[in-house]
């Protein structure tokens, strides 16, 4: 398909004890991390398929309710197996399963479930953990506010910078820590009782926080039409004309165009439309669901392709920036092909537009976007 927007961008106890495991074999592809550096394969979790729902725009799978209860010297499969479902499946096969030992200042003493994740060839890694109920996973969350230092509410994170924010699953914190020599972003997931702490090292905040929403957080499960409830919000706002021509955004698929460009940040699914028109080349949307990252984004976005915020312009065919009836919009010529270009933002919508031409007549664009009834 052509290319569109963004690629895809302690000491433990000593002779910690495998308990036995549980006959199905639930855990095939983790480990448990003990105190040498040599580490016991214990197997792959099984998911199971109830239910939990957060949230309007989004479901996620998780095993039934069970009365949480651990051994002095390891975690119950049960609760691996819930945790396990959390964790993004490019990451699940680079867990190792922690002790229940506390070594770790940002580890939880109320967690029933910790792994640790660690992406082959990246700088970062991130550790997850179970909670066993909302209450819990929530004070977790504000301890770890107060050790940081950082004012709760005091925004930052979506623009690189250090700060605490509230995101579409729960909060968010993020910061550089000097001490330890890390940047560092713990979030709680509200939807699922997980509370995770992601790491990197060297401390670009920005690239950890990128990398944190765009591969350490949990996905929605598709829908029965294969699109995500989020994916299917955007579709339910595109005009039945261009509609047909719709599908769900590719990531992987654009990522050969645009190697090195981060996908947005704080975004929750995408829409990509191919309409049959010499002059576009496509059209799609970003959903977001909470304003400051939207706002972020697009900030963002516009310094990355030289574009001047308030120059004024765009609404009369000539690049610039301006506001319009329901947010910002800027236009371009593209550096890399001269093509013209829109990005523009819906804030009563909360969407993130996108829209290509495959030439570099900009005033024709412009007409384009504006007689389409595009949100």
């Amino acid at each position: 398909m052509p290319a569109w927007e963004f690629a895809p961008a302690g000491p433990i106890i000593a002779g910690l004890l495998v308990v036995l495991l549980s006959a199905t074999g639930s855990y095939a592809a983790l480990v448990v991390t003990g105190p040498g550096p040599a580490a016991t394969p214990v197997g792959s979790p099984a998911p199971t398929s109830a239910t939990e729902t957060a949230s309007p725009s989004a479901t996620v799978s998780v095993p039934p309710e069970e009365t949480p209860v651990m051994t002095p010297s390891a975690w119950r499969s049960a609760d691996i197996d819930r945790l396990m479902l959390a964790v993004p499946k490019a990451l699940a096969g680079s867990c190792t399963i922690l002790s229940p030992a506390i070594s770790d200042p940002l580890r939880s003493a109320d967690a029933i479930a910790a792994v640790n994740c660690h992406a082959a060839g990246s700088p970062q890694e991130v550790t997850y953990e179970l909670l066993p109920d909302t209450p819990a996973t929530q004070s977790g969350y504000r301890a770890r506010v107060a050790s940081s230092s950082v004012v709760p509410g005091s925004s930052g994170c979506w623009n690189g910078r250090p700060g605490e924010v509230d995101y579409s699953y729960g909060r968010a914190l993020c910061w550089i820590d000097a001490a330890a020599g890390l940047t560092r972003v713990v979030w709680m997931d509200e939807r699922v009782r997980v509370l995770a702490s992601a790491a990197a090292t060297p401390g670009d905040l920005q690239a950890l926080v990128d990398w944190w929403w765009n591969a350490a957080m949990l996905q929605p499960n598709p829908t029965s039409a294969g699109l995500t409830p989020d994916e299917q919000f955007v579709m339910d706002q595109v005009p039945g004309w261009l509609r047909p021509s719709c599908k769900a955004y590719d990531a992987a698929a654009d990522a050969a165009a645009h190697a090195g460009v981060a996908d947005p940040v704080g975004d929750l699914g995408a829409i990509d439309c191919l309409p049959n028109d010499t002059l576009i080349e496509d059209v799609g949307w970003f959903r977001f669901t909470t304003p400051a990252a939207l706002q972020a984004w697009y900030g963002r976005r516009i310094a990355q392709v030289g574009v001047s915020a308030s120059s004024g312009g765009c609404l009369d065919g000539t690049p610039g920036e301006t506001a319009w009836s329901a947010g910002r919009i800027a236009c371009y010529r593209r550096a890399s092909n001269n093509r013209a270009a829109i990005r523009w933002i819906n804030e009563r919508a909360g969407l993130y537009g996108a829209l290509n031409a495959t030439n570099p007549d900009l005033p024709a664009l412009v007409t384009w976007w504006q007689d389409g009834g595009l949100p």
